[in-house]
């Protein structure tokens, strides 16, 4: 992200007539006429004024890069306007400013012109704990001196939709969740197989097809809802449909895959057979593992049936 907040900047700082341009975008988008900012190689405080700033001029920059990429589609025009119209970096840009805004105060304090060596221990501390407790369980870090609190002990890290990202990240991240297409999430829609595709998924979130096979994940979406009760230690698929999004898919992700050879095993879709915990068999797909896990935690398992 911060190369294409530096190449935002060196786009326009070279180029009066991109500027001039880019003003014309500016009164259509009804934003600030400002200009752009650099983000500082050492200066935190020049960080986030460039980083509130693109905030604010997202719009406008958006309209502009996109009429760029179409005339001139080089890899750094292209880049840039994948990276400003994808959602999930309105929420990233808002985090970055709030963390750098927490970390901005105490610099401020470190420079001060004044003696404030006797501020800086007490300042230090509130700010690992005011982190800490951004993603960790309150009364661990309370309880513990600020020094001995261990950011990857997972036991006392609270569940993910109850990460704080600051104020407006938080709230853009609950928007989103809200917006996303949730029948994926739940059980009910999940074995109903609401939508028959996932390409509504994957035009939502582009970089996943960097990460996986778009039409082999589509496949295995489709073939999942198959899955017999049994392997999702339910007996019946009615108590499939009860169980929460994030059991649902807990034990969907759980499941171990066998050689398509061992007919013997039970169950299996789209080629490939599932064998029970202990037998032998290659960890479950990539593909599914990476599909599922993005959507479900991009909605924050708050899916809803569609009754």
């Amino acid at each position: 992200m911060e190369d294409v907040l530096r190449g935002i900047y060196n786009h326009f700082s070279r180029s009066s007539a991109s500027r001039r341009e880019f003003s014309k975008f500016q009164e259509f988008a009804h934003a600030a006429e400002h200009t752009i900012l650099s983000p500082g190689q050492t200066n935190l405080l020049s960080e986030e004024a460039c980083v509130n700033r693109i905030l604010e001029q997202r719009e406008a920059l958006i309209l502009y890069f996109q009429a760029e990429s179409a005339e001139d589609p080089t890899a750094a025009n292209t880049l840039i306007h994948t990276m400003l119209n994808n959602e999930m970096t309105v929420p990233f840009l808002e985090f970055t400013s709030y963390a750098l805004n927490c970390f901005n105060e105490f610099n401020t304090l470190f420079q001060s012109a004044s003696p404030k060596l006797h501020l800086l221990q007490e300042r230090v501390s509130c700010l690992i704990k005011d982190f800490a407790q951004n993603f960790m369980n309150f009364k661990y870090v309370v309880d513990c001196c600020p020094a001995k609190i261990y950011p990857y002990l997972s036991t006392q890290y609270v569940p993910l939709q109850k990460v704080y990202l600051g104020m407006a990240a938080t709230e853009s991240i609950k928007k989103l969740s809200q917006d996303n297409q949730q029948f994926l999430v739940h059980p009910v829609n999940a074995r109903k197989r609401n939508s028959d595709s996932s390409i509504a998924l994957f035009k939502q979130y582009p970089n996943l097809e960097n990460e996986l096979n778009g039409s082999h994940a589509d496949r295995e979406w489709r073939s999942h809802s198959h899955l017999e009760p049994m392997l999702l230690n339910c007996k019946t698929e009615d108590e499939v449909r009860v169980l929460y999004a994030e059991t649902y898919w807990n034990r969907v992700l759980s499941l171990t895959l066998s050689p398509p050879l061992n007919q013997a095993k039970i169950g299996g879709f789209g080629g490939l057979r599932f064998s029970e915990k202990g037998d032998e068999g290659i960890a479950a797909s990539p593909r599914i593992n990476h599909f599922v896990r993005n959507f479900a935690e991009n909605t924050m398992f708050s899916g809803k049936p569609d009754l």
